[in-house]
């Protein structure tokens, strides 16, 4: 299968970080690099070649669409954004699709599967989902480590020093703090929304401003962290 070089332009670092690490793990792309900044984007294009650009559709210094026609080139865009109106008017563009961040992992191998290759030829959504592989981490438990897919923690809850893990197979229980993986699971839509509890965004329910269901457990919204999940929160949601 042939291999797509893929760059992303984004100004916000976590958003490219979790794009990035979503190229990294489908077979038939290639992370090349970053860009904060589209005008350097642009230069390096003149002397480099990719075929895919994951591209903030929403930057101060330059529009997606002003990009797009600077660049001039044979890419495919994949549009990301955090305001549905941009999104959906990006398919005048010419665009693959668009991801409304935060992006997930679903929905960005949907994206992809309508990239072209193999002389143009579709992927099949199905071939590209089988291929992944999942993101897991290790954790200690009684002195074994225990492997956890990281796409099926669906809540943690700090309990004291020790940290119970529910995910869709299983429950465990490791001693840390939701300090030691706040910086790293925010990057996998696994995000801090109280003093004990982290939260998949892949599964929540329902929410409201002061707390969310998974599976019919609700969950507070801490008043220090309300301001940043209140704006994620809202992100996800289809405002057509």
């Amino acid at each position: 299968m042939e291999v797509l070089r893929c760059i992303i332009i984004e100004d916000e670092p976590i958003a490219a970080e979790i794009i990035a690490d979503y190229v990294s793990a489908i077979p038939f792309l290639e992370y090349v690099g970053s860009f904060t900044n589209p005008m350097e984007a642009i230069h390096w294009l003149m002397k480099n070649q990719v075929d895919v650009i994951f591209l903030d559709i929403n930057m101060p210094r330059i529009k997606g669409y002003e990009f797009i026609t600077a660049a001039n080139g044979n890419y495919q865009y994949i549009i990301t954004t955090a305001y549905q109106e941009f999104a959906v008017d990006s398919y005048q563009w010419g665009v693959v699709d668009y991801l409304l961040k935060p992006v997930d992992f679903a929905r960005f191998t949907s994206a992809v599967a309508k990239l072209k290759v193999e002389n143009k030829q579709k992927v099949d959504q199905n071939q590209v989902t089988e291929t992944i592989t999942p993101l897991y981490r290790y954790f200690n438990v009684n002195k074994s480590y225990v492997k956890v897919c990281v796409n099926d923690i669906r809540y943690i809850e700090s309990v004291r020093e020790y940290l119970k893990i529910s995910t869709n197979q299983q429950t465990i229980t490791t001693k840390g703090k939701l300090s030691d993986l706040e910086s790293e699971f925010k990057m996998l839509n696994i995000i801090r929304i109280h003093r004990s509890f982290m939260i998949n965004l892949n599964h929540i329910g329902s929410f409201n401003h002061n707390e969310v269901w998974i599976e019919g457990q609700s969950f507070p919204i801490g008043r220090h962290y309300k301001e940043t999940t209140i704006t994620i929160l809202n992100g996800m949601v289809n405002k057509v």
